[in-house]
């Protein structure tokens, strides 16, 4: 079972429970080879009410807005509130930038030992511990290492210096596109992304502020 949430703070006026129903779909499991799989009644497989009414109370009693989404890998149902409504990303859109440095470096267009010196004005906003790293000089590291940073602490400069050095937001939407993934749009990078998050708009003076 899978289980994907989003959610905006409080601060929005929430929709009536009467206006965000809960959703049930359901879909034929993917096919398998022959196992000893137990048996399953006959029809298709459906959510459990005690999972619905988990959701549906989730839902309504979250002040503010929420999409929740929880799929069943194996047998193919999906229960969600609201969920339909694109919703920010936030560090899942790390996720799509490691995959196009990863189908670049496929291509041959990338290495990950390739060399990259991040700087002072390639530092972003909150969370990012390679900040401690870069001094006056920069910080040498290559494709590889800045790739584990960003997939494996969130590092938002990690990631942003990735998604510039592949081609940005373009680069992304493009392999999102080539590898048929609908339903998501990608952009405009770290800077911005967070920024807009606080409330704010991305200032060039903020990279590397404070830093010794």
């Amino acid at each position: 079972m899978s289980v994907l949430a989003a959610c905006v703070p409080a601060g929005r006026q929430s929709l009536p429970p009467s206006a965000v129903p809960i959703t049930v779909q359901t879909t034929a499991p993917a096919p398998r080879l022959p196992t000893r799989a137990p048996v399953r009644p006959a029809g298709r497989p459906q959510p459990s009410a005690d999972l619905l009414n988990a959701v549906q109370a989730l839902g309504a009693g979250f002040k503010g807005q929420v999409g929740i989404s929880v799929r069943d890998i194996d047998e193919g149902w999906v229960v969600a509130w609201d969920g339909d409504r694109p919703r920010p990303q936030q560090s899942v859109s790390k996720l799509w930038v490691a995959i196009t440095v990863m189908d670049a470096v496929d291509r041959g267009r990338l290495s990950l030992t390739d060399p990259v010196t991040v700087t002072r004005a390639d530092l972003t906003l909150f969370h990012q511990p390679i900040r401690a790293l870069v001094g006056k000089d920069g910080y040498k590291a290559t494709i590889g290492e800045l790739l584990r940073g960003a997939m494996t602490r969130s590092d938002n400069t990690c990631n942003d210096v990735l998604l510039w050095r592949v081609g940005g937001p373009v680069a992304v939407n493009r392999m999102l596109a080539d590898k048929g993934v609908s339903g998501v749009k990608f952009g405009p990078g770290e800077r911005q992304l967070q920024a807009r998050t606080a409330g704010l708009e991305w200032r060039p003076e903020w990279a590397g502020a404070g830093a010794s």
